[in-house]
Formats: C-alpha cells, structure tokens, sequence
C-alpha cells in the first residue's frame, strides 16, 4: 500500500488575469487527475508556510526557517536552540519602471568566498549612526554562500516577508514592519550604502554579473518544535530536508521522474515537494514555464496516473501552493472511474 502527498509550488501561473498562458499547453495526464480529484481550498500559502504547518510548527512573528535551516548547515552548530535568528540572504536590488525589483540567489549566484567578503566588511562596522541614534548590529554568520545569519539576544519588534516572497517584486510594500519595522529599514539602507562599492561588487560588475547589493531579512524566530509522521520527504528543498533532519525523519533528494521514484520508494505514505516551476513564474518566465509544465505533465504525472491506474498508489493527493489560494485535489484509483467529471483545460480550474 501506498500514498503520495506532491506539493507543487507555481502550478497555476500566478497572475490571474492573464488566462492566455495556458492556451494550447498540452496536459492530458496532470488534467484527467485534476478532472477526478476532489478538490479543497484552503489559505494562500507559500512554500515556508507550507511545509512548517505539514511538520506543526506554529508562526512565531515570522515563520522561523532561520534557526531550523542553521541546524541542518554542513558545518557543525549547536547554537540555534538559544536565541533568536534570523536569515539575513544577499539579494540584488535594481529600479524596473519605477520598481524597486528583488533578485535572489537564482540570478545573483555568488560564492562562499564572496559571501565571506561581503560580511566580513559588514561586521567591521559593529556600530552605525542612523538618524542621530547609534544601532548596535549584529554579527553576520555566512554559513552558505546564499543563507546568512544573524543571533539577536531577544526577538526585534518586527515582522518580515520570506525572501520568495519578495523575488521579483517591488519590495517597498515588503520591507520589514511593526513597531521597530522603521529601525529595520534604516539598517537596511546603512547596508546597501557600505556594500555600494565593495571590491566584491566592483569586480562582479567588471564581469557582467549584478553585485550584491542589499541584504534580505527574513525567517526569524527561536528553535521550533518539530513533528512528523511516518511519511518519508523527497525534495530538493533546503528548508524541507533541514525540517526531516530536525525531527529525526526520512528524507530523500527528488529522482529526475516519477518512474525512477517509483522503482525506489516502496510502500507506505510519501510526500514529494516539486519547485521546478516556482521559479520561473517568481520571474515572470511564461516561456520556460509553460515548457516545465508540459515536461512535468510527461515526467510526473502522466507516471503516477498510471501507478494509480494498476493499483501501484492507493491515494494520490496534488496540492498547488502560490497565488490567491491553495487546492488540494485527492485522487483515488476508484476516482478515476467517475467519467462524469469531465476533463478540462488547465485554465478552467
């Protein structure tokens, strides 16, 4: 016996007004399953606050990636049990018909020499001036070349957006917020002033790559606690393998297809996050998203369609996180028999 859980992060384009991107996609296997699905809304969600409330950790001011995701960094650090984190992730900035538009780590690609540059010159400057009141910063810990940190002895009065949140959009209604949100802002600007014409920076425009020139607050919280079930997780989700690390679960990198899952997962319950096509539609990339969305019909589901067709899955369920709302469709192999649901195109669902 088994079930499968898949996430998929993008799967409906996010921009709802614009139903003309899924004119003649061809979908035969993801549209049967949706056709016979039972299908549940719930809450928008994004990919962080999806996967916390599928392993029970609670909102705290933010969602706290950032003391879950340092537990599972290569090097060893025992410390996120004290104190309060936050990811603190280098981010380009740059002006698109008067947008202040967000870059991560898709487009920046920096290294761990870099990154240890980079916050080296941050953390020699302990304390700044802003507006005639000194800040005490913290110290930045570049633990990856894309995941920084900072340990705050307290939590800040703040709240913050996840960074895939922010990505591709105009961050001026993002930035952090609450009672110390303005103070927030302040260190942030003091930031982009001092990595403004870092060597780093210089040398990274000299070969046409965008510098690295602000830094994204987000994550923050104390260590959560963690559960699960007996469900194993495949993805290649840092956030997802650091939450199956933390409570001791099973967790596996995604094959290339389903038919190489399916030779190697065996029985019992499954959950498998898919993130292919968030990218893109965080870039507005229709192209490369409709391409991910005709090979992820072939490669995934039009595999597991037929798994459940010969009784291989006994249950799977298709949840589509991002936009305005998530659904969650269930499809037994005993569902796929009600022909009176009659199949559909993408964009009418």
């Amino acid at each position: 016996m088994m079930n499968l859980h898949v996430c998929v992060s993008s799967l409906f384009w996010p921009d709802d007004t614009f139903p003309g991107i899924y004119q003649d996609l061809r979908l035969p296997a993801l549209e049967m399953l949706l056709a016979r699905g039972e299908c549940v809304r719930s809450q928008p969600h994004t990919p962080e606050s999806w996967l916390c409330e599928r392993f029970g950790v609670a909102k705290q001011q933010d969602w706290p990636v950032a003391p879950v995701t340092l537990e599972a960094e290569a090097v060893v650090n025992r410390q996120a049990g004290r104190g309060y984190w936050l990811r603190a992730d280098p981010v380009h900035l740059h002006m698109e018909q008067n947008r202040m538009v967000l870059a991560d780590s898709q487009v920046i690609r920096i290294s761990q020499e870099e990154a240890d540059q980079l916050t080296a010159t941050l953390n020699q400057y302990p304390v700044v001036a802003v507006d005639d009141v000194l800040l005490q910063l913290p110290v930045f810990l570049p633990l990856h070349p894309d995941r920084w940190y900072l340990c705050l002895p307290s939590a800040p009065a703040v709240r913050t957006n996840t960074l895939g949140e922010a990505v591709g959009k105009d961050i001026r209604h993002l930035l952090p917020e609450g009672e110390e949100g303005g103070k927030w802002r302040r260190y942030i600007n003091e930031i982009q002033m001092l990595l403004y014409d870092h060597p780093v920076n210089q040398a990274r425009e000299a070969r046409g790559e965008p510098p690295v020139n602000s830094i994204w607050f987000w994550g923050g919280g104390t260590m959560p606690q963690i559960v699960t079930g007996d469900e194993q997780m495949w993805s290649q989700d840092f956030l997802s393998r650091s939450l199956m690390r933390a409570c001791h679960g099973k967790h596996s990198m995604l094959p290339t297809d389903a038919q190489n899952w399916l030779a190697c997962a065996g029985s019992g319950d499954h959950c498998i996050l898919i993130d292919r096509l968030h990218g893109k539609a965080q870039y507005g990339d229709m192209h490369s998203w409709r391409m991910s969305l005709e090979w992820l019909d072939k490669d995934w589901f039009a595999p597991l369609l037929q798994a459940l067709r010969q009784g291989r899955l006994d249950q799977l369920i298709i949840t589509a996180i991002g936009g305005s709302i998530t659904r969650h469709y269930t499809v037994s192999r005993t569902g796929l028999w009600k022909f009176w649901r009659s199949v559909k195109p993408l964009s009418a669902c």
